[in-house]
C-alpha cells in the first residue's frame, strides 16, 4: 500500500445534513453507510468489511481527563495505537485545533500486520477535566472519507456526563489489524456462576464482582525472547506481561509447586495496582506453556483472601480456560472453515533399545456453511506405520441448524445424528470455531476461517 497523508477533518461540527443521528454514552453520532454495529456497550465499534479490506471506527465513552490535552492524547495513543511489533510507535502525523472550547488533537501512523499494511488514526478531545477519544483503523485510502465523516458527526452533550466515568478502565482495544480471524456477534458471555467473559484482541477478560482474570494470548515475539534457562521463564512473563497491566507495589511471593509434582505450576503473587484504572489490590500469575507457546493467566482482586482461596493452586487457574467460550450465530458460521492437525510417535524395542518404527497421523477437516442453511464438509485422514500408508476420506452435505450451543447437521450418516456442540474460542485478534460431536466426542474440531 502506498504511503499517503492522513487528512484530518475536525469534529464537533453540527451533524445536520448527516444521516439520522444515533446515541452512545453522551454522544450523538452518524454511522457512515454500509457500516455494521459490532459493539455499543463499553465502546462504540462500527465496521465495514469488503473482502480482505476493512475499516473500523471506534468511539470510547467520555471520562475524567488530566485537563491537559497533550497528556490525554498520549495516554490514549499508548493505550490504543502503540504496537511496536506492528511498526506503530509515535504518531507520524499530528494536528492540533480548538472547537467550541474543546482542545482537539489528532494523530496517525501506518502499521503492518501479517505483511498487510494498515492506517491508524487517533483523536482525543479535552475540555476542562473531561476528555473523550475516537479512532479509526483501515486498510485502503478510500476509507479516509468515511473516517472523516464519522469523526465530524460526533456531537457530545455535556449535560449527560456523569462524574466518575472512567474510560481507562476498559481492558483492551477494539482494534483488529488485517489478518485477524473472523469477527463474531457475541463477544460477551455471562455464565451461570457469576463470571462474565469478554473477548479482546490480546486476551479474554473474565470478571466476577471486583475480581478479573485475564487469559493473555501467546505472543510469538515474546516467546522467542525467552531466556535459555527455563527457571527464568516465569520472571520473563511477569516482567513483560503482568507489569504491562499492573504496577507492582510490594514484595513478590512465589508459591512453588510441590516437589515431584506432575501438572503443577509455580504461582507468583504480589500487591499491585491496575495501571488503567488505578485500583489497588493483588495480582497473581501462572504461565501455561503448550507446544512452544505460552499463555499467561493473571488474576487480580482487591481482597488477597479471594486470590488465596481461588488462585493459589494450578487447578484454579486452569479452570478459567473453560470460560473462553462465546456463542455462535448462523450469520457467524457462513463461510469456509478448515483445520489440519498431525502427530507422530517413535517406537523402540524395550530389550535392545533399537528403533521399532515410527507412526504418524494427519487429519484435516473442511466446512462450507452457506447463508441458505446448507453445508458441505470434507474430512481426510492419513496414517503411517513402518512404511505402511493408510488413507481415508469422507464427504458430507445437507442442511444445518443452530439452536443455542448445538449445531445439527443432516446427512452425516446412519450412525451419526450430526449433533455438535458449537461455540467460538477467542485467540489473538479473532476466534476459532469449535465443533464437538456430541455422540462421538473424539471428533473435536477447532476450525479457522478461510474466507
Amino acid at each position: 500500500m502506498k504511503k499517503y497523508p492522513i487528512v484530518y477533518f475536525l469534529l464537533l461540527v453540527n451533524i445536520a445534513g448527516y444521516a439520522q443521528p444515533k446515541k452512545f454514552d453522551i454522544f450523538s453520532y452518524a454511522a457512515p453507510a454500509g457500516f455494521a454495529l459490532v459493539e455499543n456497550t463499553e465502546k462504540l465499534f462500527l465496521e465495514l468489511k469488503e473482502k480482505k479490506e476493512y475499516c473500523q471506527l471506534i468511539l470510547y465513552p467520555a471520562t475524567a481527563g488530566t485537563a491537559d490535552a497533550e497528556k490525554d492524547f498520549n495516554k490514549f495513543w499508548d493505550f490504543f495505537a502503540r504496537r511496536k511489533e506492528e511498526g506503530v510507535n509515535n504518531p507520524v502525523t499530528k494536528q492540533k485545533d480548538t472547537a467550541d472550547g474543546w482542545q482537539v488533537i489528532m494523530g496517525g501512523a501506518q502499521g503492518t500486520f501479517n505483511r498487510k499494511p494498515y492506517i491508524i488514526t487517533v483523536m482525543t478531545s479535552t475540555k476542562g477535566d473531561i476528555t473523550f477519544s475516537a479512532a479509526a483503523v483501515f486498510t485502503q485510502e478510500k476509507y479516509a472519507a468515511q473516517m472523516q465523516e464519522f469523526i465530524a458527526g460526533i456531537d457530545p452533550d455535556l449535560t449527560l456526563y456523569k462524574k466518575g466515568s472512567n474510560q481507562a478502565a476498559a481492558p483492551a482495544t477494539a482494534r483488529q489489524p488485517a489478518g485477524g480471524s473472523s469477527r463474531i456477534a457475541k463477544t460477551v458471555t455471562p455464565f451461570n456462576d457469576g463470571w462474565t467473559s469478554t473477548a479482546y484482541d490480546d486476551y479474554v477478560s473474565i470478571v466476577k464482582n471486583d475480581a478479573e482474570v485475564r487469559l493473555v494470548f501467546p505472543d510469538p515475539a515474546l516467546d522467542n525472547r525467552r531466556p535459555a534457562n527455563t527457571s527464568d521463564f516465569e520472571a520473563h512473563y511477569w516482567d513483560n506481561v503482568v507489569r504491562k497491566y499492573y504496577r507492582v507495589t510490594g514484595q513478590v511471593l512465589l508459591i512453588e509447586k510441590p516437589a515431584y509434582s506432575y501438572g503443577e505450576n509455580n504461582i507468583w503473587m504480589a500487591p499491585a495496582a491496575d495501571i488503567a484504572s488505578g485500583r489497588q489490590g493483588y495480582v497473581a500469575m501462572m504461565i501455561s506453556p503448550n507446544n512452544g507457546s505460552t499463555t499467561v493467566i493473571t488474576a487480580f482482586a482487591s481482597d488477597k483472601a479471594f486470590l488465596d482461596a481461588n488462585f493459589s493452586k494450578t487447578a484454579g487457574f486452569n479452570r478459567m480456560f473453560g470460560y473462553n467460550k462465546f456463542g455462535a450465530t448462523t450469520a457467524d458460521l457462513v463461510g469456509e472453515w478448515k483445520n489440519s492437525t498431525g502427530a507422530g510417535m517413535e517406537y523402540y524395542n524395550v530389550y535392545t533399545g533399537n528403533s521399532a518404527g515410527m507412526a504418524t497421523a494427519h487429519v484435516s477437516d473442511y466446512f462450507i456453511f452457506s447463508s441458505n442453511g446448507t453445508y458441505r464438509s470434507e474430512h481426510t485422514g492419513t496414517s503411517t506405520f513402518q512404511g505402511t500408508l493408510t488413507h481415508g476420506k469422507s464427504n458430507y452435505a445437507g442442511t444445518f441448524r443452530l439452536n443455542d450451543v448445538t449445531l445439527t447437521a443432516t446427512g452425516r450418516g446412519a450412525e451419526d445424528p450430526g449433533a455438535f456442540t458449537c461455540y467460538f474460542e477467542a485467540v489473538k485478534y479473532g476466534f476459532t470455531l469449535r465443533l464437538i460431536n456430541q455422540k462421538y466426542t473424539g471428533i473435536n474440531m477447532s476450525l479457522y476461517k478461510v474466507k
